[in-house]
């Protein structure tokens, strides 16, 4: 963003929304945070097959999500499944963790395995009275001789925190409770989405660091690209209803991606046509130049302010929603209600999030002609 700081006009406005965006659950970092080294406990002997998908299928109604998605996967693998907005990333996680029900094909989990869920929708916290600490006990196995004071210490619940009432945690704070909660309970297979969310570096630091060393398989959906790289062996992409698996990490991934459609932009008749074109059209490129680069600059303008009007749109009832959600007691009871305000949530969030980043290439791109004109050369 810091080209577009001094270049585009609207880009103050785009650095002061990233700021109010950054600020909605934020914690602040405890000083000198000790340097605590989790671990999951060992897992339980299971098959070489964490689970299998068969013919998948997942339709709510008219709309289907993906279908015909075939996956075997390996125990000990860290699949990180990814895609667009709306591409089915969390339903299938819901599938495999059977919390829904496939419309379609088979879901097999392997021999012995022995599953725990981390999920934006579904909550398994003990009833409000209980406090932390209570609940952590509740979760611990009897064997468990890891400190439970110290795994909330590590999930920013320090001192006197232990002892609050989980009726009247936040939702970030009640996402921490359950993430620390899955570090004492025994598994084999762990189910994860956007387990990173409510998280400071810290926090993220030791749930990663748990999560390599684990010996068991983890499926996860993050946004976190850093938290992707580190810990992903293998992708599942979802994209127009399909399911295809990358057997490498996120860094390889992205550079296959990235290849493919560069190979696919060359092979395109239109890339073809606009080659044998060229010359001909060189000649009376200059005279037509400075008239294509103002139109292009007014549309990329028009795009980039209809976009931050409707950023800031969001943004008006994404805080509005994160009050409704902080209010004391709003989990309690697990009313419905509850829950669809936080599924509004976290879906309004990610489109906030893609907002930003189409605002960006807006932006950018504004500058790039501005650079073209200054420099007396076409875009």
């Amino acid at each position: 963003m810091e080209r577009n700081r001094a270049k585009a006009s609207t880009a103050s406005n785009v650095q002061s929304r990233i700021k109010q965006l950054a600020r909605i659950e934020r914690i602040e970092l405890p000083p000198e945070p000790p340097d605590i080294k989790l671990r999951f406990p060992e897992p339980p002997s299971a098959g070489a097959l964490a689970f299998r998908l068969c013919g998948v299928a997942k339709r709510y109604g008219e709309r289907e999500v993906f279908s015909d998605v075939e996956l075997e996967l390996p125990a000990g693998e860290k699949l990180a499944v990814v895609g667009v907005n709306g591409a089915g990333k969390t339903t299938l996680l819901r599938l495999v963790a059977g919390e829904l029900e496939p419309s379609a094909g088979t879901v097999e989990l392997g021999h012995n395995v022995l599953l725990q869920t981390f999920s934006q929708y579904e909550d398994d916290l003990p009833s409000g009275d209980r406090t932390l600490l209570q609940a952590m006990e509740e979760a611990a196995p009897p064997d468990c001789a890891v400190s439970r004071r110290t795994v909330l210490g590590c999930f920013l619940f320090g001192g006197d925190d232990v002892h609050k009432r989980i009726a009247v945690l936040s939702g970030g704070e009640r996402a921490r409770l359950k993430l620390a909660r899955m570090l004492l309970r025994p598994s084999n297979l762990l189910v994860l989405d956007e387990p990173t969310n409510h998280l400071d570096l810290h926090s993220k630091d030791v749930l990663l660091a748990a999560l390599e060393a684990f010996r068991g398989t983890v499926v996860f959906v993050s946004h976190d690209r850093w938290f992707l790289s580190r810990l992903a062996t293998s992708v599942l992409e979802l994209r127009d209803g399909r399911a295809r698996l990358f057997p490498c990490d996120y860094d390889q991934y992205r550079w296959r991606v990235e290849r493919d459609a560069r190979e696919e932009t060359a092979r395109s008749p239109v890339s073809r046509e606009s080659r044998a074109e060229a010359p001909r059209r060189r000649s009376d490129r200059p005279h037509r130049a400075g008239r294509e680069r103002r139109r292009e600059e007014r549309r990329l303008q028009r795009e980039a302010e209809e976009q931050q009007a409707r950023l800031e749109e969001q943004e008006v009832r994404l805080a509005a929603l994160e009050e409704r959600m902080s209010a004391p007691g709003f989990f309690a009871g697990g009313k419905p209600e509850s829950r669809e305000v936080v599924l509004e949530f976290e879906e309004l969030r990610k489109q906030v999030e893609a907002g930003y980043e189409r605002l960006e290439e807006l932006l950018g791109a504004l500058e790039a002609l501005g650079d073209a004109e200054a420099g007396g050369a076409p875009p």
